[in-house]
Parts: structure tokens; sequence; C-alpha cells
């Protein structure tokens, strides 16, 4: 702010404070803003106003909001965020108060979002319903696994961290408040499996059971990549212009990193020099680019007889596989999560709803492709967005995480093994233990869980009712249909 003497009649003059106009951040609105909120801990700022619509923006990119709330009936009159869960409430003029979550990889897509007459108690966090069985209380972000321990070590949304024995699924202990009252968006072990770090919302990161060891790399919404070694020293590497959403390390050397506006950038970490860039190339329809995850070939990164290879695997909100130096591979829904097993023949991916999908590319992307790899198996493991994905123990098992609250465990085929907390408890060797081949109930009944049908995606129309022939064929499709929903039930 600077002071600016302005005239205020009967010749006498006054100080006002006035904000510099190199330091202001304009945000143009049609039709005005009627209300506000910011909240610092997620980097949002909420806008609405006289055209009955919500808009979400990054504080320093005044171009365009990141994402448009719909659904308003009436101008809003006022509207808040709540911090510690996430969603935003808005209230308009009709009396009519709204409810979303707002989730940063969602942010470029125009929402609908549910709304309920005043007053009405609000319950903000999510809860789990019926006979689904959860790990956690709260959504899950992050989960690993220690060969050291032969333990799985989840974190929630609530700042608990728990332990859980591998080879039964019981719950070894617990501990709350790991990072105050701010979530732990994310975790690691060091190579030995000996130390645990933690990094939450609130910023920090911290480590578990120390002892001597190597470095730690943390990136975030600051844009920097910041590297701390044994030492005590501290490193800050600048390259990306948005927010950094994920990180890969391939030792000894490579380091990739992801951003919300498409980038990625392989780094040195010994020279802290950049390697490379690549863009993530944007669709008519889509317009979101945001990396969400990155993941080495680790088999081919230095081997020189496979330097025309793909040898880096990204994904983003656009559902799309990205083999580095090569072709584009198209999905439908918005990859979250990738592992790959040991020798980078099977590819796992996890998208927002919850679907495992699993490709060979053994002999994949060594040159340039047409054609998207072959699909070898898919499941669904959640009913939400999934949150960790960890092939371990020789590329026998596979664990997940979701924001359904739920830790689970499964064979490296998909066979369901249990999820963490549950009642029975089971020997991860033994699978006659396993609840395969049930799946979880939640996701039996779920509506996405449902497969489609030809006969179900018919369309008759009122000609085709006096049409004999059309008749005749659609009423045996039907029949068949009825004969294939027999044998299910039977």
């Amino acid at each position: 702010m600077r002071e600016k003497t302005e005239a205020c009649g009967e010749g006498k003059s006054t100080k006002v404070a006035q904000r510099a106009t190199s330091n202001q951040t304009i945000f143009t609105v049609p039709k005005g803003v009627t209300t506000f909120d910011f909240c610092k801990n997620r980097n949002l700022l909420v806008t609405g106003g006289m055209d009955k619509l919500l808009r979400m923006w990054m504080p320093y990119v005044p171009r365009k909001p990141t994402g448009i709330l719909k659904g308003h009936a009436a101008p809003v009159s006022y509207l808040c965020i709540a911090s510690e869960d996430g969603h935003i409430f808005s209230v308009s003029t009709d009396n009519t108060a709204k409810l979303e979550l707002s989730s940063r990889h969602s942010a470029s897509v125009v929402m609908h979002f549910a709304s309920f007459r005043l007053p009405y108690s609000i319950c903000c966090r999510p809860q789990p319903k019926g006979n689904q069985i959860v790990s956690h209380k709260e959504p899950v972000l992050c989960c690993g696994y220690s060969e050291e321990f032969r333990q799985v070590v989840s974190c929630s949304e609530g700042s608990v961290v728990k332990v859980w024995d591998v080879e039964t699924g019981a719950q070894v202990f617990e501990y709350g408040c790991a990072h105050g009252e701010s979530a732990i968006t994310c975790m690691a072990f060091d190579p030995s499996g000996r130390r645990l770090v933690t990094g939450g919302r609130d910023g920090c990161l911290k480590m578990w059971n120390f002892n001597n060891g190597q470095f730690v790399i943390s990136v975030g919404w600051g844009r920097r990549i910041d590297i701390y070694l044994v030492n005590g020293s501290h490193k800050i590497r600048n390259g990306h212009k948005e927010d950094i959403l994920c990180i890969a390390h391939c030792t000894p050397h490579l380091l990739a990193t992801g951003s919300y506006d498409g980038e990625i950038i392989v780094w040195n970490v010994v020279s802290g020099r950049i390697q490379c860039r690549f863009q993530t190339p944007q669709s008519q329809q889509i317009r979101n680019t945001s990396v969400l995850s990155l993941i080495f070939l680790k088999t081919r990164a230095f081997v020189p007889e496979l330097s025309s290879s793909a040898w880096l695997v990204s994904s983003g909100s656009q559902g799309k596989l990205v083999f580095v130096m090569n072709k584009i591979t198209e999905r439908r829904k918005s990859i979250v999560k990738l592992a790959l097993t040991r020798d980078d023949s099977m590819l796992f991916t996890a998208d927002h709803v919850g679907f495992i999908y699993v490709y060979n590319i053994k002999q994949y992307a060594l040159g340039p492709e047409q054609n998207p790899p072959k699909k070898v198996n898919f499941w669904r493991a959640h009913i939400s967005s999934i949150t960790s994905l960890k092939i371990f123990d020789k590329d026998q098992f596979l664990l997940t995480s979701s924001l359904d609250c739920s830790v689970r465990l499964w064979s490296i085929h998909g066979e369901f093994i249990g999820t963490f907390g549950q009642e029975e408890s089971w020997s991860i060797n033994t699978p006659s233990s396993w609840k395969h081949p049930a799946v979880p109930y939640e996701i039996l009944i779920d509506p996405l869980s449902m497969p489609s049908h030809p006969v179900l995606d018919i369309e008759i129309n009122l000609s085709d009712v006096s049409d004999s022939e059309k008749t005749e064929n659609v009423n045996s499709e039907v029949r068949h249909l009825d004969e294939a929903l027999c044998s299910c039930f039977i």
C-alpha cells in the first residue's frame, strides 16, 4: 500500500492508502461479484455474482476461471469455502443452498452441484454407507508398503496414520494428529523401508523413525522443487510456471515433474539442470491438461540400444496415457495413478471412478506406434477415485487406497484378498482365506459397475413397432437377454 494525498473540498486535503497498480490482480466477472471467499490452505478463490454462477480461480491467474459451478436459479448472495473438508457452500437469493466438493483435478469442467432448501443440517465429511467396510473414517489420500517390516501404512484426510499387517490385514497401531488438523496428502519410504516421510496440506514434511539416510524431495503448489540433504542443507529448483502435481524418480539421477498446465520437466538431480521439457497436447473437448501421475520405464531409461523407445509414461485428466516420445493412447476416464511391474512389462492404471486397467507394454513403444497397447485385464477396485496404486512382493500383490475411506489388497491378477480393517483376517499366502471370488459389496451394487449390453442400448421408435421384421429382431434379442439374465441369477 502507498499513501496518496487527495483533495476533500474547502481547500482541505487528506491522506489515503492506495494499492500500487503493479501489485493489483483484477478478476473480470460479467455482471459483477456479489460475494467471494478465499481459502489460503487450498490456494482457491471462489466468486459468486448476479449471473447465478460460481467461478473458481487460481489467485495468481486472473485471465480466466479454472472452473465454473452452475445450478443456482437466482443471484448468489453468500458463499463459503470449508478449508478442512474442501467443500464449497453457496446460498442464492431464492433461499437455496448448494454444496460442492472442490477438486483441483476437475476444476476445468463445468459442474452441476447438489442443492437443498434451507434450513437443513449439513454433514461435511463423507461417511461410509450401509455394508461398506472401511479402513479409515475419512478419505484415504495415500498408502505405501514397507518390505522391511512387511507392513502397510495408510494416511487419511483426518491426519491419521495407520499401520497394518499385510500378512493378515490386522491393524498394528495408529496415531492421530500427525500433521495437526491438516490432511496428510503424500508419503514415501526411504530405500531401506525403515523411515517414513509424510507431507501435509499444511506444507510441512515430517520424518518418522529417523536414522541416517540420503535425501528427501518434495513438490507442491509453490511451483518449486525442494531437496533436503542428509547434512541439513536445502536446495531449490525452479522451472515450472504452474503448480506441480506429481513427481517420479529414476535412480541414480533422473527426476520428472508434472504440472497443472500439462508441462513435464525431466531434471538431472545431481547437476540441477533441466534435461528436457514436454508439453501435453490439448484436446478440443477438454482444455485441462493437468499431469496427474508420472512413472519411469526404468529398464529402458539408461539403455543406449533403446534410446528411441519410450522411457517415461504420464497420465492426466484428459484420460490419456502419454508414452514420452511416442503416440498418445486415448482412454475415457481420468487416469490418476500408474504402477509398473519390476520388468516394466505390465502397466497398471487407475482412474477417478475406481477402475484398474492392465496393459501389456513389454514390446510396446520401442519405436513409433499407431495403436494402443494390449489391454489384458481390468476390474473395479473402489467406488471413488483411487489415491494409491502399489505393486509389491515380487509382483505378486497390488495395494490400493481410495477416497471411499478404504485400503484394499489384491492379487496381481485382480483377485480380491480383502479390505484392511475387516473383521475376518486373511492369510496372504492362502488363497482360500481370500474374499475372492467375492467383490466388495458397494462395488457390486454401484451403477457404474454394471456391464453394458447392446440390447439395453437399443432405441425403439414407433416406426419400428409397426415393422414386423424389426419387431421380431428386437423380440429375439430380448429373449436372448432374458436367457442370459436367468443364467446369471441361477
